[in-house]
């Protein structure tokens, strides 16, 4: 009986801890304002963790930075400025 009134007890911490969170978008991330760590949740491909696409004006990944180089061989360094 003492596990399933700590399951019942775990269950409903987890549901009052998350109960605030707004995940608009609908990509796995609640908003910042919410509590979460998605950056802008009007636009499901910017979330954290996301691939941050060279060149352009958005932070997919909600890392604060944009990137702004491409490495095309994957070695971590820059070949150019994106296109």
């Amino acid at each position: 009986m003492k596990l399933l009134q700590s399951i019942l007890l775990l269950l409903f911490l987890s549901m009052t801890l998350y109960a605030d969170c707004v995940d608009e978008d609908l990509d796995g991330h609640c908003s910042v304002q919410t509590g979460g760590d998605d950056c802008n949740d009007a636009d499901e491909s910017i979330y954290p963790d996301a691939i941050d696409i060279s060149g352009d004006i958005f932070d997919q990944d909600c890392s604060g930075f944009l990137s702004c180089f491409v490495d095309a061989d994957n070695d971590g360094f820059g070949t150019g400025m994106g296109e």
